[in-house]
């Protein structure tokens, strides 16, 4: 019966029937990992097995190399365990504040993008219903009325346009900000491109090489202070110029990048370098190999440019296993950030934005130049050396290890070995691959979705929202009442 009754339970319009505030059983399950086997979990594309399987393989080679000998031969090659339990409390010091940072990092990475949403679903919502359609200030009598008539069609769509394209920046922001810290500069992407109208004939790092650059002749004039000018959003603020633009550059625009890296990873690429003991002796004798694939890198550009953040046995470049951390040198999310700043000032000069509501807006496009700065200082700021340096006295470890154990479990010493490097490298390993989280993979956050299935969904429905301050183009002409009318209907809700 009383199932029947909360069936028939129906929204105050009667048009639907309203669902129930839990499930059956009373509660809702919510899956942040995939369901697998131990041998996935262990052995899956982004388990740390691959970035210390070379170390590991090392160290059980070495245990069975000194197992070999003190079983089959008459050399005494064990010692006291006493070492083993004096290293291992400094040992597990080492490990736990290396994950700690790594941690750490990774939580300072995630709180930033977090304020990142926050504060573009806030300033976005400023934007829209809080900018008057007005481009100068009310008249002495549109003051003395109650409701003030509204002004021409012509002058809503132009502000209308204004407030499409500040949305768009905004989107923009955190999609170059996501390139920025993968290292890939410029804004030739498809999922930046578009959004970024403003900056379409700026320079923005493209030289000779770059796909379709005799397409864009004012790349050529270079930043030495003749470059173009980029014109603020009052130039794309009507619809007919911003389509226009829009048009035009499409016409000239090169073939974009995709909006992430399609590069796989080799099983050599995911090795973590640092955990291997003459790991610089084996990057020489690869780099013989490797040369010819940095032949063509470009001063002033990253290797990992175009192809995200990858890893690279080569000098000058990201050492192998160790995710880039270089900041480009120019940073387009600033950029954007000025441009905002230029529209919040014209509209100070207009004079149609309340001080209240204007203030706000500055306040946060403040707070996301905050959120850039934490993601530059996670991005920049790798585990000090001195550090470093003390952490790899887990070889010293590890290399003692079966001489300590071999007296007492024989044979077992080889597995036992492999299993304890695999253990306090993975530790290690694994604090340094969260440590930078900005990257491709697995562990890294997934930025494209932040971008894509948060911000932009975000926006999108932000952008057909009517509202007293929003014109959208249903009718000819805006009636006089409505403000008013948009009051009475929220009240009527």
């Amino acid at each position: 019966m009383a199932a029947l009754l909360r069936r028939a339970r129906r929204s105050s319009t009667g048009d639907h029937d309203l669902l129930l505030a839990t499930d059956s059983h009373g509660t809702t399950t919510a899956s942040f990992v995939s369901i697998s086997t131990l041998f996935a979990w262990t052995f899956g594309s982004g388990a740390v097995f691959w970035r210390i399987w070379p170390a590991v393989l090392m160290h059980t080679l070495f245990a069975t190399g000194v197992t070999v000998v003190s079983l089959r031969t008459q050399m005494v090659v064990a010692i006291s365990n006493v070492m083993l339990t004096v290293l291992g409390v400094v040992i597990g010091f080492v490990i736990s504040y290396r994950v700690s940072c790594g941690y750490d990092q990774y939580w300072m990475g995630r709180t930033a993008w977090s304020n990142v949403v926050k504060n573009i679903q806030t300033l976005s919502r400023l934007i829209w219903f809080h900018v008057p359609l007005r481009l100068t200030p009310k008249t002495p009598q549109e003051l003395a009325q109650p409701v003030a008539p509204p002004r021409s069609k012509e002058e809503a769509e132009t502000v209308m346009g204004e407030k499409r394209v500040a949305l768009e920046l905004l989107e923009g922001f955190a999609t170059s900000l996501k390139h920025h810290l993968r290292g890939e500069q410029g804004i030739y992407y498809d999922d930046l491109y578009d959004l970024v109208k403003p900056l379409h004939e700026h320079p923005h790092n493209i030289t000779s090489k770059s796909p379709n650059a005799a397409d864009r002749p004012w790349l050529a004039r270079g930043k030495s202070g003749n470059g173009p000018l980029i014109p603020p959003i009052t130039a794309y603020g009507s619809v007919s110029i911003s389509r226009t633009v829009s048009s035009s550059s499409r016409s000239v625009r090169p073939a974009l990048l995709p909006a992430s890296s399609q590069h796989s990873p080799s099983l050599i690429d995911r090795v973590s370098a640092d955990l291997i003991p003459f790991a610089a002796s084996i990057r020489g004798f690869f780099n013989i190999f490797r040369s010819n694939e940095i032949s063509d890198t470009q001063p002033g550009i990253d290797i990992v440019n175009h192809a995200g953040v990858q890893r690279q046995w080569a000098t000058g470049v990201p050492v192998l296993g160790r995710k880039g951390r270089a900041r480009g040198n120019e940073n387009l999310p600033v950029e954007i950030i000025r441009l905002l700043s230029d529209w919040f000032a014209i509209l100070e000069e207009r004079m149609t934005v309340p001080g209240t509501s204007l203030g706000a807006m500055i306040e946060y496009v403040a707070a996301l130049e905050d959120s850039l700065a934490a993601a530059e200082r996670t991005l920049t700021t790798p585990l000090p050396f001195v550090y470093a340096v003390h952490i790899r006295t887990v070889w010293i470890y590890l290399f003692f290890l079966p001489f300590q154990l071999v007296a007492q479990f024989s044979w077992y010493t080889i597995p036992g070995v492999a299993l304890a490097s695999f253990i306090y490298l993975g530790f290690l390993s694994a604090g340094d691959e969260i440590g930078q989280p900005f990257g491709y993979d697995e562990n890294d956050l997934d930025l494209d979705l932040i971008c894509r299935d948060m911000i932009h969904a975000d926006l999108s429905r932000l952008k057909e929202t009517p509202g007293v301050n929003v014109f959208l183009g249903q009718h000819e002409a805006m009636p006089h009442d409505a403000p008013a009318q948009a009051a009475a209907d929220l009240l009527e809700m």
